[in-house]
């Protein structure tokens, strides 16, 4: 997949967003089980990218001051 289809569509100047792609996971069960031993309670959300629909497990979606280059 390119790195340019990795972004969020919609994501906004300042947005992180932390994610791991569950469609290209061998064990989808076993990547969330690890994900939340970690600590992490994901928010599962759908994203059509050009390439089809993928199933992301979201850690972390955080807005933050975007730096303005003068």
């Amino acid at each position: 997949m390119a790195v340019l289809e990795c972004v969020k569509p919609g994501a906004k100047l300042g947005q992180i967003i932390l994610a791991v792609d569950l469609t290209v996971a061998d064990a989808v069960d076993r990547t969330l089980a690890k994900i939340q031993d970690l600590g992490s309670d994901p928010e599962i959300r759908h994203v059509n990218y050009p390439s089809g629909v993928h199933v992301l497990a979201i850690l972390k979606d955080s807005q933050h001051s975007a730096i303005s280059r003068g």
